[in-house]
């Protein structure tokens, strides 16, 4: 290990390393055991720290003399290893042709021939020469004696050093551009039409239109009543599902309104000026609403006769004959779309008959506002909703 260690030239370690090799596999004891220290003390760089601080002699190759000389610099070693790097891989090929030649053999395809990579690398190395040795220079005036951490950085910087090094941990990555945000927010929304605004069909059961707001009644695909209200400084809906992008205002922009999904606006939930004209100038004169049958108005409340059961039209309790119902006639769409007039029962329930049933539009009781009767046959107690 001594003589690997005060080798001169890598041929001298060699020939030592084979000698250790042979010595461990003949007479230690554990010879795994000291091959495996063997390779780690190996690659340690303490090996190479004396013999860089020699002077090479003859038997030495080119990569050797390079790194040498590079060593030799003192403390800017670390900071020029494009300069080693370029002059170690300039001897390899360098070796590798001279090598060729003397075999015979000849450089073949379209490539550049060994003088033409030559001068490109000795162009190369003349460049990183003059980048390092300036970054020395700048580095020596500006402090006297040592050189911080900060100050390597900002020559790294100025001179352009290791700009080719695409390995290195300390390579500043580059940000993400606000294009592909921009990009993933508007493959977002497109995303968003296709599957809850495109070929889907909403009735308008009602509209009511001023200068300063658009009120839309619509019947969604699940069969529940929607109030869209668009005005300048908000959109509001009451789906559950709309607090980000709201469907049911966008159907009403795009189908309605005429907008197409280019529009960035119809996404969104507040408007400046120019949309908000755009808007006002867009909206038709007429409105599509769906045709609705004429049904009776009101409650009526009674003791069931028939003896069919049926369902409360919210709470889907089952209503037997001689139980206390509510009844009243409204619009209904069937599963084709068509609108019919149809009569509803429920229980006999405040909560109930306050509710908008599913695929159901019927004007819902209100205290004070619609009238409810009373079967005369009823008694005092049944007559009481609670």
């Amino acid at each position: 290990m001594n003589r690997a260690y005060d080798a001169v030239t890598s041929i001298e370690a060699k020939k030592a390393e084979e000698e250790l090799e042979k010595l461990i596999k003949t007479r230690s004891s554990d010879p795994t055991t000291m091959l495996n220290f063997k390779k780690w003390w190996w690659r340690r760089r303490a090996r190479w720290q004396k013999w860089c601080r020699t002077s090479s002699t003859s038997n030495a190759s080119s990569a050797e003399v390079a790194n040498a000389k590079s060593v030799a610099s003192g403390g800017y070693r670390k900071r020029l290893l494009d300069v080693i790097t370029t002059q170690c891989s300039s001897a390899v090929l360098e070796g590798a042709e001279v090598k060729r030649q003397d075999s015979g053999q000849k450089t073949v395809g379209r490539g550049p021939s060994s003088a033409d990579r030559v001068a490109r690398q000795a162009v190369d190395l003349d460049a990183d020469i003059e980048r390092s040795a300036a970054a020395i220079q700048n580095l020596a005036q500006s402090s006297d004696i040592t050189q911080s951490l900060s100050d390597i950085e900002m020559a790294q910087d100025d001179y352009n050093i290791h700009v080719k090094d695409t390995h290195r941990a300390d390579k500043k990555r580059k940000s993400q551009k606000k294009k592909s945000k921009e990009k993933g927010a508007a493959k977002k929304k497109l995303k968003f039409f296709e599957k809850n605004v495109q070929d889907v069909n909403i009735d308008v059961v009602k509209c009511d239109v001023s200068m300063s707001k658009f009120c839309f009644t619509l019947l969604d695909t699940m069969g529940y009543i929607q109030e869209v209200t668009i005005t300048k400084d908000a959109v509001s809906c009451m789906g559950p599902s709309c607090s980000g992008f709201c469907s049911h205002s966008t159907w009403c922009l795009h189908k309605i309104f005429h907008f197409s999904k280019e529009e960035d606006f119809i996404f969104k939930k507040n408007f400046n000026n120019s949309e908000w004209g755009q808007i006002i100038k867009a909206f038709p004169e007429r409105v599509p609403l769906v045709r609705l049958p004429k049904c009776k108005e009101g409650f009526f409340v009674n003791v069931r006769q028939s003896q069919k059961d049926a369902n409360c039209a919210t709470c889907k309790h089952l209503l037997q004959s001689s139980n206390v119902q509510v009844s009243t006639e409204g619009p209904y769409r069937t599963i084709m779309r068509h609108w019919i007039s149809r009569t509803f029962y429920f229980c006999p329930k405040l909560g109930c008959i306050s509710k908008q049933p599913r695929n159901y539009f019927i004007q819902t009781y209100c205290p004070g506002a619609t009238k409810l009767e009373f079967d005369k046959h009823l008694s005092p107690a049944q007559q009481v909703l609670h």
